[in-house]
């Protein structure tokens, strides 16, 4: 675990780099956002962001989750429209 602060005419900004070993990213992110809150308070204009890996993994999930179903659901009307056109031309 690395530690890092830095400032240069903005808010002082602080930086822990964790790297994982046997535990996927997003459980082992969940189980430091869980102690964090419970185990830290931060005072007024503070505040905490996960990001790295776990951002991006976060985009790519939420991207997923609409264009799974909407592929799906394409897949679907075309076997769908393709079998009923058959089906009129018999």
């Amino acid at each position: 675990m690395v530690h890092q602060c830095s400032r240069a005419r903005t808010p002082a900004v602080g930086w822990v780099y964790i790297d994982l070993h046997g535990r996927d990213l997003s459980s082992a992110v969940r189980d430091m956002q869980r102690a964090v809150a419970r185990e830290i308070r931060l005072p007024p204009g503070y505040s905490i962001s996960w990001s790295g890996q776990f951002e991006y993994l976060e985009r790519a999930t939420a991207k997923l989750k609409i264009v799974v179903p909407a592929t799906l659901i394409i897949i679907f009307v075309c076997c769908t429209s393709r079998s009923e056109a058959s089906a009129m031309r018999r």
